[in-house]
Parts: structure tokens; C-alpha cells; sequence
């Protein structure tokens, strides 16, 4: 590839002063005239028929203005992810299915007033018997959370390629691991927040903090039987997603539409850190058996991964993860048979949803340390073992994914060239060293979650300057800025020329926002194609000033010039003012619709090529075990990542950091525990996070490899940075001391408790 002017460069945040001063809005920061306070009242019972709820004491309460229930919320308004699992309300009506469910909300003219008013409610409930267990719930006898589902199985997935039976009877070696993960929060900064205002016309406008305003609006439309043009979404800066404001449909979204509606005044809600907890959704909890089969030269035969996951009281995006991983297990490693069978089943714990990978990080914790324990079984190198099996640019794996880029064994190549790999380390005061591997994949956009479609516009200004008009959002994760230099280089304008305009539904074009490692890609790309419409819009009215064909001319840096004569240039600004000032006359506008090309995958069969683009990776982590307390330390994390062509190394380095900082509360002590469905530690104090103490030396290094669908070769890297860290971890321990943690989170207890186990204590 040519030299470029932005692309590959650690351009400075676009959105940097503005964050850095404090001068960034957000939508937690937002105060309406007249604004109006809405507060949540939750259950405290996990499972309960609630009989009467008694809202006068809190309605005669001065300054409370609506007290709202169920019997408030119009018919219809019933959402999940996955159609047949459209089973959650803004408030619950016949009964509770985990602590915390809303089933009343208080608008006040004070959040004091509000929250006074919540305990002037009673609720008589009926308490009922309830599961916590996703295995004893499937079982026959355990209570019935949704009569919807009898048998408490929200979704399965069922994926099958190839003769499995077969190749498990004919192979050299077969091996059996079961594993499990552990509930994540995403620890957003700001909460989720939603402020709702009508008009005197009949539109509706909602601040919310959504990774996905396009989404939002469809969904209000949709439920509340309001047309689209009658809706606004505008999303300010989003102060940290992770997948959890992905959803773009929180209960507190559609009580403040109706709840303005019904008062003529701004209401707002936002859920405390509690109630983030409660209701914002967290990673999966997940549970694995798996089967690898191989020939006698360590080829991969067949794999069968039998997986359980945590629903919880109600269906976001849990079943989701129960189909993305059955693609995620078929994109990385070739097999000649192939099954995976995952049930999503309820229980009365708070609700699982998208975080960071989608399910794909408990997925690649259990498959990753099952691959590792299959390799020692057979006697071959880890390293080695993934490699020889891992899938190569050109392959069309056995569930349908064409694979048309791919660096995944350069990056385990990278990553165990820097440790000393398969040296056995000396003990040293009780303290054993070892090294983990593990690899892993991820998707860029994802046809199977629907079409991925992005749209752009782009406005050039008389001085030449550009606003872009895009689909997506920034919540952190730096897309401003690479969008900005993908317009920039397009064009051929400085980046610091560029102006990046979203977050209005009103006057953004549609897009699927932030989420499946896809805003670079495929925003990107919706973004390059309309600024290439607008410099050869350019370079028709440069060519009439330096009277020559369009198709010799070059743009860069803010000046058009004759490709082989440089010295003959013009500004951007001079070539708009020739298209302007003509007759019939021309403003440069102009607008572009990408969709990724990816495939719908069969309906039954679930075969197809579901993501235009692959990113892999793979982590190393370097540990000390101390033998006898178990207590253990995380001294390295390498990541090794192929996501294409680099952007912005600088912010590339921050995903990867971040990412592995993330796997390592992951893998440690991150983990959102329910006894009995009582929530114990669901607030920033109990709930352990990674701090700057307990961080690892990092080191990142980026594999580029080109994307043929991606803006200059780019790809998705986001949720990819994360995956395979709680592997490598857990790995790096049965490296040093030979005990194999398979629960997460992996804690000194548990190490503890396996050396005493192995040895015979």
C-alpha cells in the first residue's frame, strides 16, 4: 500500500479537549426546563405474584406528579432480542422473576421527592419458588419462570456439520473438559440515562446514552406505534458501553416517552449504580462440556461443545450469545465435523446481555484451556498444536465462514517468541513461573444479528473544510478520530479540517451504531465511499482550473494537484468555489449506503458466511504461582492481534491494553454473585475491579493483514483486545504448578484448593 497521509498514523482524539477540560456533554449531564425526576421501585423478592400494588400514599405525596404501574404501559410493549424471546416490560405486571424488577416508577418534581415517595408504595406480593441454577432449571419439577417457556429454555441453538459420531469413533484421541464462567458488569462510568420531551406537534425527542440511536428510534416506533418521522434520538457523548447500552431498549427509556406524554413536562430517568446492576444487563454466565477429537498426527477431527447459559429473569441478549458463539468455534480452528448445542434458560438472577465479545470471552475461556489440555494429551506443543490446525486465508470453514484475511498464526508465532515457551521455570522461595497461551476470534460486523448496513454524509463547506454526518456514536472507544481520518485521506483534506456530526437521528443517516467490532469497518467504509463522491465531485471543478483530466489529478493535505506535475495545485477550496460559482451552479453534498458482504445464514442449518471479516488474536500471559498459599500474580499480558490495516496505532494500543486489562479483572476477581437471587455485591465497593495496583506489564503488537471489504484493509479490533486473557491466564497457572482452574474467576482459593487436591492433601 501506498505511503498515506492519516491511515497507520497515532492522529491525537479528535474528542480529546473537549473531554479533557470537561466541557464534553453527556447525556447524564442533561437538564430540560421543567424537567421532571423518575425513580424506579424494584422488587426485593427473586420470584413472586404480585397481588395488589397501593400507590395512594405515594400519589398524595406533594410534588409527586405520576405514579405509574403496569396497568400505565399501552399493549405490545414486550421486547427481547431474538423475536420469540420478546418477554420483558417496562414494568412487570402478573409477577417478579428476579430482585430488582421494576413494578411501579414515581415522576417528581425532585429525584428527594421521588425517591421519598418509592417507599410510600406497597406492593403485596406472593412469594413463589424459584431456581438459580440454569442446569436445575432445565430440570423436570423446577419452578416455571415464563409460562412461555415450560421447560425454562428461552432458546437453543443447534448447530451440526459433518458425521460428529463418526469422527469421535474413529479418532486417535479424544478429550473431555467442562468449564464454566462468571457474570461481568461493565462498569460504565455513566449510567443508563433517558430524557424524554413531546411537542406541541406530536414529536417525541429522547436524549439517551445508546450505543445505537438509529436502533432506538426503530424500536420506539415499533412498540409504541409512533411513527419514525414523529421520533428524535440524539445521544450526546456516551460515557462507556461495552455492549450494555447496545440493547437500545431499557425499560427506563419507554417510561420516559410515556410518562412526558401523559405529563406534557420532561421527564428523566437513569438507573443508580445499584440498579445497573439490577437491570443494565451483564455478561453471561455460562456453562461447557467439551470433546475434541484428533488423528494420530494431532489433526483436528471433530469438536462437541455442549453449553448452558444463564438467561436470567427475562431475554436480552443471552440468546444471542448461545448462536454467536456456535459461529465464533467454527471460524478459527478447521474441523471435519463439527456440533455445537447451547440452551439459554432462565432463572431468577438478574438478566445476562452483551458485553465485549458477545458471550465469545466465557466461550474462548473454556475452549482455549480445552484445546490446551487436548495438546498435552497427545504430547504436542500448544503452540504448535494451533497452529497446524488453526483456519488460513482462502479457507471456507465447516460452518460456512470465508476466511479472507487472516494473521492468527503469525500471532501466536509473535506472542511465544517472547517468553521463554516450553522451558520449565526453577522454583523460587515456594513460587513457581509459568507461561499460558491462548488465541481466539471475532467477528466484524455480524449479518446473522441483521442487515449491516452504515450510511455517511458528507458536507464540504466553501473553505473547504468537511463535516461528516454519521450513523455511529463515540462512547470511548475513538471512532471519531478514525473516522475523521478515513474522510481525511479520502478526500485528500488535513484531519484537522474534518468535522465529525452524530448522535440526531434527526439529521444522521441510519446505522447500526457501536457494536460487533464493526464502527471502523463498516462505518468507515460507508464514510470513504462518500468522501470519494466528493473529491471527484472536487476534481471535476480542479480539473477546469488546471486544465487537465480529473483522472491525473491527487488530493493531499488540503491541496489538488496534477499527479505528475505537483508543483500545479489548487485548494479544495478553490475547486468548490469553481463547481459554485458556475452556472448550474453545485454544492458538494454527498451521501453513501455500505453494506458489508456477508450472508444471512441458512435458518436451519445456521451455514453461511456471516461476517464479511475476521479478526483474531492471541495472549500470552506470564504468572507466578505461590505453591503454598495459592496465591498467585499476574506479572505479563503480550497481545498479539491481527485486525488489518492500522488505523490509529495509538488508539489501537489503547483497545488492546484496555482489552487485556479487562481480561484480567475477567480471569481474577470480577464476578456479579446472587445467593438465593440476592444480589451481594452490586455496587462499586464489593464488586472488585482491576485497579492501577493490580496491573500487569502489557505489551501489544499489532499483526496487519488486509482486508479486502474494509476501509483501506481495516477491521474490527474492539471486542477482539479482550478475548483469550482469562485463557492464557488460567493456562499460564497449570503451566507453573499443574493445576487446571476451570471455573472462573480463577482465585487463590481455588488454586489452593487443587494443590492440595493434587497432592493428596
Amino acid at each position: 500500500m501506498a505511503e498515506l497521509s492519516y491511515i497507520g498514523k497515532s492522529i491525537p482524539r479528535v474528542d480529546g479537549p473537549e473531554k479533557v477540560t470537561g466541557r464534553a456533554m453527556f447525556t447524564l449531564d442533561l437538564q430540560l426546563p421543567k424537567m421532571l425526576h423518575g425513580r424506579l421501585l424494584g422488587s426485593p423478592l427473586p420470584h413472586a405474584r404480585i397481588k395488589n400494588i397501593d400507590t395512594s400514599r405515594a400519589e398524595r405525596l406533594p410534588g409527586v406528579k405520576l405514579v405509574m404501574t403496569s396497568k400505565d404501559i399501552p399493549e405490545g410493549v414486550e421486547w427481547g432480542v431474538v423475536p420469540v424471546c420478546y418477554d420483558q416490560h417496562p414494568l412487570a405486571s402478573d409477577k417478579v422473576r428476579h430482585v430488582g424488577d421494576s413494578v411501579a416508577a414515581v415522576i417528581a418534581t425532585s429525584e428527594d421527592i421521588a425517591v421519598e415517595a418509592l417507599d410510600l408504595i406497597d406492593v403485596d406480593y406472593e412469594e413463589l419458588p424459584a431456581v438459580f441454577d440454569p442446569r436445575e432449571a432445565m430440570q423436570e419439577g423446577a419452578p416455571v419462570i415464563h409460562d412461555r417457556y415450560p421447560d425454562n429454555i428461552a432458546f437453543t441453538k443447534h448447530m451440526e456439520f459433518g458425521d460428529v459420531d463418526r469422527m469421535f469413533d474413529e479418532a486417535h484421541h479424544v478429550s473431555e473438559l467442562a468449564t464454566s464462567s462468571s457474570r461481568q458488569m461493565h462498569g460504565s462510568l455513566e449510567a443508563h440515562v433517558s430524557i424524554a420531551e413531546w411537542s406541541q406537534k406530536g414529536d417525541v425527542t429522547v436524549y439517551n446514552s445508546s450505543q445505537c440511536p438509529s436502533l432506538s428510534s426503530q424500536y420506539f416506533s415499533k412498540l409504541l406505534k409512533i411513527p419514525e418521522a414523529q421520533i428524535r434520538v440524539i445521544t450526546n457523548y456516551v460515557g462507556g458501553g461495552f455492549g450494555g447500552k447496545a440493547t437500545s431498549k431499557f425499560n427506563i427509556d419507554f417510561l420516559s416517552i410515556i410518562a412526558a406524554k401523559k405529563l406534557d413536562l420532561p421527564v428523566k430517568f437513569y438507573y443508580t449504580r445499584e440498579e445497573e446492576f439490577l437491570l443494565g444487563t451483564h455478561r453471561t454466565k455460562q456453562f461447557h462440556v467439551w470433546r475434541i477429537a484428533t488423528d494420530k498426527d494431532g489433526m483436528l477431527l471433530a469438536r462437541d461443545t455442549q453449553m448452558v447459559v444463564e438467561n436470567g429473569g427475562y431475554s436480552d441478549y443471552s440468546p444471542a450469545v448461545g448462536g454467536i458463539t456456535a459461529h465464533m468455534g467454527g471460524s478459527i480452528y478447521n474441523y471435519k465435523a463439527y456440533r455445537h448445542h447451547a440452551d439459554v434458560v432462565c432463572t431468577n438472577v438478574p438478566p445476562g446481555g452483551a458485553m465485549r465479545g458477545i458471550g465469545n470471552a466465557g466461550y474462548a475461556f473454556g475452549s482455549e484451556l480445552a484445546m490446551e489440555k487436548h495438546a498435552e494429551e497427545i504430547g504436542m506443543d500448544p503452540a504448535e498444536f494451533r497452529i497446524k490446525n488453526f483456519v488460513r486465508k482462502g479457507d471456507t470453514t465447516i460452518i460456512g465462514a470465508k476466511i479472507t484475511s487472516c494473521g492468527v498464526s503469525e500471532c501466536v508465532e509473535e506472542a511465544v517468541k517472547r517468553v521463554p515457551w516450553g522451558q520449565k521455570q526453577p522454583s523460587s522461595n515456594g513460587k513457581r513461573r509459568g507461561y499460558g497461551l491462548a488465541a481466539a476470534v471475532h467477528f466484524t460486523g455480524a449479518r446473522a444479528m441483521g442487515p449491516e448496513t452504515a450510511g455517511a454524509f458528507i458536507k464540504m463547506n466553501k473553505d473547504g473544510t468537511v463535516q461528516l454526518l454519521s450513523g455511529t456514536i463515540e462512547m470511548g472507544n475513538g471512532s471519531d478520530t478514525t473516522l475523521a481520518q478515513i474522510c481525511a485521506e479520502a478526500i485528500g483534506v488535513r484531519v484537522e479540517d474534518v468535522r465529525i456530526i452524530n448522535g440526531d437521528t434527526a439529521v444522521n443517516p441510519y446505522g447500526w451504531g457501536v457494536r460487533g467490532s464493526r464502527t471502523t469497518t463498516i462505518d468507515g467504509e460507508a464514510t470513504r465511499l462518500a468522501s470519494v463522491q466528493a473529491k471527484n465531485m472536487l476534481f471535476r471543478g480542479a480539473a477546469e482550473l488546471l486544465e487537465c483530466d480529473p483522472k491525473d489529478l491527487d488530493a493531499r493535505d488540503g491541496k489538488i494537484f496534477v499527479t505528475s506535475s505537483p508543483e500545479r495545485q489548487v485548494t479544495h477550496s478553490d475547486a468548490y468555489m469553481k463547481l459554485y460559482e458556475k452556472e448550474g451552479s453545485e454544492a458538494v453534498y454527498t451521501a453513501s449506503s455500505y453494506d458489508s458482504p456477508s450472508e444471512t445464514p441458512d435458518p436451519v442449518t445456521g451455514y453461511g458466511n456471516w461476517s464479511a471479516a475476521y479478526a483474531y488474536g492471541a495472549k500470552v500471559a506470564e504468572v507466578e504461582v505461590d505453591t503454598e498459599t495459592g496465591a498467585f500474580e499476574v506479572l505479563r499480558v503480550i497481545s498479539t492481534n491481527d485486525c488489518g490495516t492500522i488505523v490509529n496505532p495509538a488508539g489501537a494500543q489503547g483497545q488492546l491494553d484496555g482489552g487485556a486489562v479487562m481480561g484480567v479483572g475477567y480471569a481474577m476477581m470480577e464476578d456479579f454473585e446472587c445467593e438465593d437471587g440476592q444480589p451481594v455485591n452490586a455496587n462499586w465497593l464489593d464488586y472488585k475491579l482491576p485497579t492501577t495496583q493490580d496491573l500487569p506489564e502489557l505489551e501489544a503488537v499489532l499483526i496487519e493483514t488486509e482486508n479486502p471489504s474494509g476501509p483501506f484493509g481495516a477491521k474490527g479490533l474492539g471486542e477482539m483486545a479482550q478475548l483469550g486473557t482469562s485463557a492464557a491466564i488460567g493456562n499460564a497457572i497449570y503451566d507453573a504448578v499443574g493445576v487446571r482452574i476451570t471455573s472462573l474467576p480463577i482465585t487463590p482459593e481455588k488454586v489452593l484448593a487443587a494443590l492440595n487436591e493434587k497432592n493428596g492433601e
